[in-house]
């Protein structure tokens, strides 16, 4: 039987892959919690969780902070000296804590010949320190443990929100719905997809009213919820409804003048939702890649993930359209992108990654960038956010979605002076934005 020393971080995942990675069921736990830890409830739930994977809490000890070796000392002394000869071996997980919180355990088990267990960023890998650190480390990847999404969440009081039709597409079979996606096979067919979305967008609404009489042939969805809020201000007569009802009667006059527009110009609706396209598109990529480069550091990958609070799973807290979790706990999310860009909707996203991650979670943007239809008008719209969010995120975080074979160069038609534009294929962006996590 082995213990290990784990010290409790608001960062609740950093010690849970090297120890789950080398831990037997029936090895011990002893939690080191500093009286903040205790007050932001810390180690709760990656207790949990390690009890879960069938480690046992031997015990908590706890002390006003970590950040003095004097005191850690002394607070662990009674149970290193009960220790020594207890376990097969003792680590302490220095994952957690402040810059000299590893002096203070080293100083506490010195007489229990402990050895160092520290799990690295990039690579995702994880080494062990000998004791007394006479040789140098065993490092290695990581290929035995579970940890996964689920359990991540958990870890930062989060879950998969009611109604979440998450799917987990690696490793496990292609999802039917993935495989059935013409986006991204049926070339003719996607560009098509873009051209009727362009045309959508582009027309504006009527200057002009549109008579009631038309309204529910028109907008028949709109003017429905705008009868359902008439119902509730005859209920109560209350600012709040009122306020309701004024901004819903403009909601349906702006959207009745938009749908007399497109029927003016003929304009027939997109034969499919290209976002929701996009998304399978990209995801099934991502799985192809995998399984013609299995990358080492990767633990699976997710679409269609909703998360909610646990204490209310019924309310979304976010959406994310591509998950990618590594092995050292680290979340990815590829966001795919068909049309312009919120960046406060973008950071807010992000914000909401690393609170059910981890400060190391990382967010990209996919955008689709087809060379060889660089004289259309929706590629134009597409290149420009592309250099937009590069110049606002970095290059690396913002990845073409390409077409097999296509073109790497392309110039936009009219400009002058001409200049020229380098694509790299989405396959090579997405090995070099996971490059540094590969053993």
């Amino acid at each position: 039987m082995n213990l290990f020393v784990l010290v409790s971080t608001g960062q609740k995942v950093a010690n849970l892959p090297p120890v789950l990675e080398i831990a037997q069921p029936g090895d011990q736990i002893l939690w080191v919690e500093s009286q903040e830890a205790h007050e932001r409830d810390w180690t709760a739930a990656p207790r949990a969780v390690l009890e879960q994977y069938g480690l046992v809490t031997a015990n908590v000890a706890r002390l006003s902070h970590v950040n003095d070796p004097f005191l850690l000392t002394t607070t662990l002394d009674l149970f290193a000296q009960s220790a020594a000869d207890r376990y097969e071996a003792i680590y302490l997980v220095t994952n957690g804590g402040t810059k000299h919180t590893p002096i203070g355990l080293l100083h506490a088990f010195q007489s229990c010949a402990p050895r160092l267990l520290y799990g690295d960023e990039r690579p995702a890998m994880y080494g062990i320190f000998p004791s007394g650190l006479r040789e140098p480390p065993q490092v290695a990847p990581y290929t035995r443990h579970r940890l996964d999404l689920a359990d991540i969440l958990r870890l930062n009081g989060f879950t998969f929100a009611t109604g979440s039709m998450q799917q987990r597409i690696w490793p496990a079979e292609l999802p039917p719905d993935l495989r059935q996606e013409r986006y991204g096979v049926d070339e003719q067919y996607t560009y098509q997809l873009h051209t009727q979305h362009y045309e959508w967008a582009s027309v504006s609404g009527q200057e002009q009213r549109v008579r009631f009489e038309e309204l529910s042939e028109l907008v028949p969805e709109v003017y429905k919820r705008w009868q359902r809020t008439l119902e509730q201000l005859c209920h109560a007569m209350n600012p709040q409804n009122l306020r309701n009802t004024y901004n819903c009667t403009l909601n349906l006059g702006d959207n009745a003048r938009r749908a007399a527009a497109l029927r003016s110009a003929g304009v027939e609706q997109p034969s499919a939702r290209i976002g929701d396209s996009l998304e399978r598109a990209v995801a099934r990529r991502v799985r192809g890649w995998l399984e013609q480069n299995p990358h080492p550091a990767v633990q699976s990958v997710w679409t269609g993930v909703k998360i909610a609070r646990e204490t209310q799973p019924q309310n979304v807290d976010a959406e994310f359209d591509i998950l990618i979790v590594l092995k050292n706990g680290i979340l990815f999310h590829l966001e795919c992108k068909s049309a312009n860009v919120d960046r406060r909707e973008l950071d807010v996203n992000t914000y909401r990654l690393r609170q059910a991650g981890s400060q190391l979670a990382r967010s990209v943007v996919v955008v689709p960038i087809f060379t060889r239809c660089a004289h259309t008008p929706w590629f134009m719209a597409l290149h420009s956010t592309r250099f937009l969010l590069q110049d606002q995120l970095g290059h690396q975080l913002v990845l073409p979605f390409t077409w097999p074979n296509q073109p790497e160069t392309y110039q936009l038609p009219n400009a002058e002076p001409p200049e020229q534009f380098q694509c790299d294929t989405f396959e090579n962006g997405l090995s070099a934005l996971l490059r540094p996590y590969r053993p």
